[in-house]
């Protein structure tokens, strides 16, 4: 990691995922949409429309 760079931290994932325990799941639904809301994002970022 870059000291002083900044960063954005985007989840994807249920509030209900369990996110780090033994039964942690991950919805493929939640995939697809974490992949075009980034892909959204980084276009923005861009200066896209």
């Amino acid at each position: 990691m870059t000291e002083g760079a900044e960063s954005i931290m985007m989840g994807f994932c249920d509030p209900n995922c369990n996110a780090h325990g033994p039964n942690e799941f991950f919805d493929l639904d939640d995939l697809h949409k974490g992949i075009r809301s980034a892909a959204q994002f980084l276009e923005k970022m861009a200066g896209g429309k």
